[in-house]
């Protein structure tokens, strides 16, 4: 029975070790130090204004599904005042 127990105790300190630590951090870079300066991203939160997305749908091939939806650039075009309406 001691046997049983002990073997208990060294997989509950195994996993215990294991779980309870925090990971060892990998490689980082520093890309300052490379010259690559950080981008200025926060305009990509930006709502989406109306005029964007026509110009998105126009630039879209009319004859071929841009999605795993089907749905083709003639699609949108044809739905846009539906979709436009439901975009304000």
């Amino acid at each position: 029975m001691a046997d049983h127990e002990a073997m208990e105790k060294a997989l509950h300190d195994h996993f215990c070790a294991v779980f309870g630590t925090v990971a060892a951090e990998g490689i980082t870079l520093n890309f300052q130090a490379l010259g690559i300066q950080p981008l200025d991203l926060s305009d990509q939160e930006a709502p989406m204004q109306g005029n964007e997305v026509w110009a998105a749908i126009k630039a879209m091939p009319s004859d071929r599904a841009p999605g795993p939806d089907g749905f083709t650039g003639a699609f949108y075009e044809t739905a846009w005042p539906v979709v436009q309406n439901e975009h304000k």
